[in-house]
């Protein structure tokens, strides 16, 4: 196999190229998960570890997974053919309103397992203040939510996640925490929809992603106890993912820079042969003007003389 670089610049100078490699056959954490009714079942600490391994980007989920979203989105926006598709009240829209123990929850998401919440973003009205209403989430049809606060208690630089997993971002509370869960998981809010809010303060803005893996895919489901216990791993990853480059590249053997002077229509290319897999790409850029640089520096990728979908891409 021949993996060949190609950095193509249009008016600016290339100053280096440095390229490490590892051997393609690289073990991904959690490969035990083959198929469903996998003997190593999937935890809150094997979604952890799997967020940082970088080799499991360019594998075949195994188990493989269906990617999902529940949100908030205008229920008014039905199809490009029907009146109101650019609907944009995309605020205090719910699945349904049902009666809990006496108390009237929006249900968020409601969705069988086996799968996992792999991202949640809300969106409050002001950087101060997030949604105020009582979120709880329900696991495997118990009655008892297994999860009962605020979405900023969930977020919250004390809380019981911390960042980078959570973290405030603008408006938008962002919380990547895995939460995975055997048979269903629902999530719900304790405030009136958009029809009946009333309370502009209400407001409730959400994007939950998640992942449905086949029937028979052995998930434990979440606990707040599984949470205090993979407080390490929550540290440990968390570090790998806010410092990517101080992460050893076992096995790897690096290519020696190399520097050029390049002038329009000029290209400089890098091919490397056999099976292997590219794990760090640096390229630095020097010129007079650098965002003109930037911008025409245009990355190429070919893998066996055929172009990678998506990689031809400016540097910028």
């Amino acid at each position: 196999m021949s993996n060949e670089r190609r950095f193509d610049p249009l008016g600016c100078a290339l100053a280096a190229v440095l390229l490490a490699l590892a051997a393609a056959n690289v073990s991904l954490a959690g490969e035990a998960n083959v198929s469903a009714g996998n003997a190593s079942p999937i935890t809150l600490e094997s979604l952890l570890e799997e967020m940082a391994n970088r080799d499991a980007l360019a594998r075949w989920p195994a188990p493989p997974y269906l990617c999902q979203q529940a949100s908030s989105w205008d229920r008014g926006a039905v199809a490009p053919d029907k009146p109101g598709w650019f609907a944009n009240m995309d605020t205090g829209q719910y699945l349904r309103v049902e009666a809990n123990q006496g108390r009237r929850e929006s249900v968020m998401m409601d969705a069988l397992g086996p799968g996992c919440i792999v991202r949640w973003w809300a969106g409050g009205t002001t950087p101060q203040m997030g949604p105020p209403g009582t979120i709880r989430i329900y696991f495997d049809g118990a009655e008892a939510p297994a999860f009962e606060g605020r979405m900023d208690d969930l977020i919250d630089p004390a809380g019981p996640v911390g960042p980078p997993l959570a973290a405030v971002r603008c408006i938008g509370r962002n919380l990547y925490l895995p939460i995975p869960y055997g048979k269903r998981c629902k999530v719900t809010y304790d405030r009136p929809p958009l029809d009946q809010m009333g309370n502009e303060a209400n407001r409730h803005w959400y994007v939950i992603n998640y992942r449905t893996y086949p029937a028979g895919t052995a998930v434990r489901t979440f606990t707040l106890d599984d949470l205090k216990n993979a407080r390490p791993a929550l540290d440990r990853i968390g570090q790998r993912l806010l410092t990517p480059s101080n992460e050893p590249l076992e096995g790897a053997a690096w290519i020696a820079p190399q520097r050029r002077r390049l002038e329009r229509g000029q290209s400089l290319a890098q091919t490397i042969d056999g099976a292997r897999a590219i794990r760090r790409l640096s390229v630095q850029l020097g010129g007079a003007d650098m965002a003109k640089a930037l911008r025409s520096t245009v990355l190429v990728v070919t893998c066996d003389g055929a172009w990678l979908r998506g990689k031809v891409v400016p540097l910028k």
